[in-house]
């Protein structure tokens, strides 16, 4: 019963923090083409039945933070390219994220897709030389979903 409480009162304090945010940005590394299971974790502590969604009458779910002005920043990092047709069909990670965040209403989401880590890794490129477009890319991001007050 003790690990129960714990878990609960760890979830309440990990669903304040997602209703209080009005950014949220995930980074995380795609494993075996989905999400590792420390955000799993998490995403199983915020999604939660009478918090961040509900049932309606009719029994389909409510995104209960819809109509919130949240958005989310998620920044994915794979050792390989998951943008090029055919291979985008092994993403798992970036539908599954756009619809558990959907799910809770939340459907301003932006994605940077940071793919070919292994060419890094493998000494094909150099990690300067590769990280100096997402360099670019995560300001514009950050400006898209950061809210009007801070821009």
């Amino acid at each position: 019963m003790k690990n129960h409480k714990r878990a609960i009162a760890l979830s309440d304090e990990l669903v304040a923090e997602v209703l209080a945010a009005d950014e949220i940005v995930v980074a995380t590394p795609m494993y075996n083409f989905a999400v590792p299971a420390a955000l799993k974790a998490w995403i199983d502590h915020v999604v939660r039945a009478g918090k961040t969604f509900r049932y309606t009458a009719t029994g389909r779910p409510e995104g209960l933070l819809a109509g919130k002005n949240k958005k989310v920043l998620a920044i994915v990092a794979s050792g390989g390219s998951y943008k090029e047709a055919g291979l985008s069909a092994l993403d798992h990670e970036l539908p599954y994220l756009r619809f558990i965040f959907g799910f809770m209403g939340i459907t301003d989401i932006h994605f940077i897709q940071v793919g070919g880590t292994g060419a890094v890794a493998q000494g094909r490129i150099s990690a300067k030389d590769f990280l100096a477009p997402y360099l670019n890319e995560i300001p514009r991001a950050v400006r898209h979903t950061a809210s009007p007050h801070l821009q």
